[in-house]
């Protein structure tokens, strides 16, 4: 699969048919979302999935506080567990209105950070929380460099049900040496590389 930072026009994701891709990441919403979405629509959506397509949806919202150079808005640290809470929400009514069903992965882009982990797994636990209420999988996107976090809060957060990792190897492979081989092991894994 790709993603691209807009949704590409159904006549474009018609033309790439022709390449060896039937996945494609869309942005469905976000304070952080870095484009407009012009094309992205419930008939749009219903389009690509008639041409072959599949698709996962990420959502931009707060950021770590130490990101730097990524979006204007940050995770307030006395307020994580509350902001990933009200994302989740907000993720789940984009999804909605595009009529992406319960049950779909719903993927939280957090960009690479720095040394401030902490709010992070507090916000990232919440989102997690929120989306099993409300009916859908929860996914977090995460840099190789702070996958750790993760991992090191495995029993001590909601874990995410799908992680999609960013490890820029070259190999269209889910193995990495910066994931445990005992995790995300049931189809649970997109590898950007």
């Amino acid at each position: 699969g790709f993603d691209t930072c807009a949704a590409p026009s159904a006549a474009t994701m018609s033309r790439w048919l022709k390449s060896p891709y039937r996945a494609v990441g869309v942005y469905i919403g976000g304070v952080n979302r870095g484009c407009a979405q012009a094309n992205l629509s419930a008939s749009w959506l219903a389009t690509i999935l008639n041409q072959g397509w599949h698709y996962f949806p990420f959502y931009v919202g707060l950021q770590a506080s130490c990101v730097s150079g990524f979006g204007d808005s940050p995770i307030i640290a006395s307020q994580a567990a509350a902001e990933g809470t009200a994302a989740a929400n907000d993720a789940v009514r984009q999804a909605r209105n595009l009529g992406i069903p319960a049950r779909t992965p719903l993927i939280y882009d957090m960009e690479a950070y720095g040394n401030c982990g902490g709010p992070v797994i507090t916000f990232l636990s919440a989102w997690d929380t929120q989306l099993h209420a409300d009916g859908y999988v929860a996914g977090v996107y995460e840099s190789f460099s702070n996958i750790a976090d993760l991992i090191n809060a495995a029993g001590k957060m909601t874990e995410p049900d799908v992680i999609h990792y960013a490890d820029w190897d070259g190999k269209a492979i889910t193995t990495s040496t910066y994931m445990p081989s005992n995790r995300w092991t049931n189809h649970q894994r997109l590898h950007q590389y």
